[in-house]
């Protein structure tokens, strides 16, 4: 796969927990700085990533996933 690949799958993910936000506010997206992205939102993204990639994503690597960035930067380094 891809870095392409990995960065159009996440962007669609972001998008569907996100909806509303154009892709360059995906991509500069950051937990502190959304309101919509709370504990819950967090959970749904985890998920969303494990299922959409087959991984299992350790409670320290998923707190660790704060921002677009860091998703794909992680991303990058398990696939």
């Amino acid at each position: 796969m891809s870095k392409d690949d990995i960065e159009a799958i996440v962007q669609d993910i972001f998008a569907s927990l996100f909806n509303g936000l154009s892709d360059d506010e995906i991509r500069g997206l950051e937990a502190q700085s959304h309101d919509r992205w709370d504990s819950m939102a967090q959970v749904n993204l985890i998920a969303a990533l494990e299922g959409e990639f087959d991984l299992v994503i350790d409670i320290d690597d998923a707190a660790s996933l704060r921002s677009f960035t860091d998703c794909i930067t992680y991303l990058r380094t398990k696939i």
